[in-house]
C-alpha cells in the first residue's frame, strides 16, 4: 500500500474512533456541552474528537494544558470550572 493510502486509512480510522468515542461511549447529544482537554503532545488526537463533538453540538470547549508531573495530580485551577460546565469531558492527556 502506498504511503498516501496508508495515511488516508489512518486518518479515516482516527475519525471513526473519535466518532465512536463521542457518540457511543460518551453518548453526546445535541445541546449538551463537551470539554476536550489535551496536552501539546495529544493535540492531533484532540482535533479529531473536537471535530466529532462539533458535529453533534455547538457547545464545545477546548483546553490545552502542559502534562502533569505526577499521574493523578490536580489539573490547573481553571480546568475544574470547565469540567463542571461540561456534560461530557474528554481527557486526552498524557
Amino acid at each position: 500500500m502506498a504511503l498516501s493510502h496508508k495515511l488516508l486509512d489512518l486518518k479515516a480510522r482516527a475519525q471513526r474512533g473519535a466518532r465512536i468515542l463521542v457518540e457511543t461511549c460518551a453518548g453526546l447529544q445535541s445541546g449538551e456541552k463537551a470539554l476536550v482537554l489535551c496536552n501539546p503532545e495529544t493535540r492531533d488526537v484532540a482535533d479529531y474528537v473536537l471535530a466529532e463533538c462539533r458535529e453533534v453540538t455547538d457547545q464545545v470547549r477546548h483546553e490545552e494544558i502542559e502534562p502533569l508531573t505526577i499521574h493523578g495530580s490536580a489539573p490547573p485551577p481553571h480546568i475544574g470550572p470547565a469540567m463542571l460546565w461540561a456534560d461530557a469531558v474528554f481527557c486526552l492527556t498524557k
